[in-house]
């Protein structure tokens, strides 16, 4: 991304994962890009090594608006990016959350992309969880990291679901 500008007049995507590495994040990245290449706009990914709640911090910070840039971040965290989005919003760019949001803090971006319906995925994996074992044993809910909102919204509706004496 350091160094890269569009084209005059041109948009330009920028895509941040919550690491770099995850091949789970690899079918956002060529989703956007395929987007991004099919509307004739220019697309760039780069983002941290791990998935700390602070370390996409500075990414962000290293937008540039002259370009009609828009982050697509995927955040490591609810409100650690709020100053910095923020600030790259202060400089004319378009920061969308993608595949989870900042819950509670939605003022900080413009715009949020979701894979799926947030409000039936944890019960939904939970009924699929049930039925492999037949709702029968133990299991444990494993997350990337503590901070992460998708997961700990997707988490919270898992709870409410196991509620169910199914």
């Amino acid at each position: 991304m350091a160094g890269a500008k569009p084209s005059a007049g041109g948009v330009r995507v920028v895509y941040i994962p919550k690491n770099t590495g995850n091949p789970y994040f690899n079918g956002v990245t060529a989703g956007l890009e395929k987007g991004c290449r099919e509307l004739g706009v220019e697309f760039f990914t780069t983002g941290p090594a791990n998935p700390d709640a602070t370390s996409q911090i500075p990414f962000p910070q290293r937008s540039d608006a002259a370009g009609g840039e828009r982050d697509c971040i995927s955040p490591n965290s609810p409100d650690a990016l709020n100053q910095v989005f923020d600030d790259a919003r202060a400089r004319g760019i378009k920061v969308i959350a993608v595949n989870s949001d900042i819950v509670g803090n939605e003022s900080h971006r413009d715009a949020a992309v979701y894979p799926c319906d947030f409000d039936k995925l944890g019960a939904s994996q939970i009924e699929l969880l049930g039925s492999l074992i037949n709702y029968q044993g133990k299991f444990a809910i494993l997350s990337a990291t503590t901070d992460a909102p998708d997961q700990n919204y997707w988490i919270q509706g898992m709870k409410e679901a196991l509620r169910n004496p199914k």
